[in-house]
């Protein structure tokens, strides 16, 4: 048996924060979202576009984009378990 390592790979994350200005600074395209009416500025239920079909964003998760080009939806809990900040 032998041991293997993840490459190393370095992504551009962001942290969702329902904004639609964020959204469009990350240059992700959605599929599709809600909003409150109260609040047109935010989008909630966000669905993305991903290399493996269509994920869903929640509040808090993180967006990254691989070095593929392609978009993927973490939880902070996942997002940690990946990643590290460097």
């Amino acid at each position: 048996m032998a041991k293997y390592r993840k490459k190393i790979v370095l992504v551009d994350a962001w942290v969702w924060d329902e904004s639609h200005k964020t959204l469009q600074a990350i240059g992700c395209e959605m599929v599709s979202w809600s909003g409150h009416e109260d609040r047109p500025d935010e989008c909630t239920n966000l669905r993305i576009c991903t290399p493996i079909g269509t994920g869903s964003v929640y509040p808090g998760h993180y967006i990254v984009k691989n070095d593929d080009g392609g978009f993927y939806s973490y939880s902070p809990e996942r997002f940690a378990e990946i990643f590290e900040e460097i």
